[in-house]
């Protein structure tokens, strides 16, 4: 199957619950912090492009946390996600996103 990177962006309304001695503090901790309950609010798309390794260098060098493989649907409708070998991650969860 073809590969393709697209960026996005995300948007979320977090809650969050913190013991502070004042605003300005717990508004750093909230910096920092997990959140108690998140609501998803939507997706931007912003560019969808063909798979490269120059793309994929320029994602790299971009963040500091980079996942190095793909996400891909079986047969079945389930998401999984693969290493750039080929090879399934076995840390990321299958869940169904298409019926069959």
């Amino acid at each position: 199957m073809k590969k393709f990177i697209i960026e996005t962006i995300q948007t979320f309304h977090e809650k969050h619950i913190v013991e502070a001695e004042s605003e300005e503090m717990a508004r750093k901790i909230v910096e920092h912090s997990d959140y108690n309950s998140s609501e998803w609010l939507g997706q931007k798309v912003l560019t969808v492009r063909d798979f490269s390794i120059t793309e994929l260098e320029r994602l790299l060098a971009s963040d500091k946390y980079f996942f190095k493989g793909c996400a891909a649907v079986d047969d079945k409708g389930m998401l999984y996600y693969k290493n750039l070998d080929g090879t399934v991650n076995p840390n990321m969860q299958h869940r169904k996103i298409f019926e069959e």
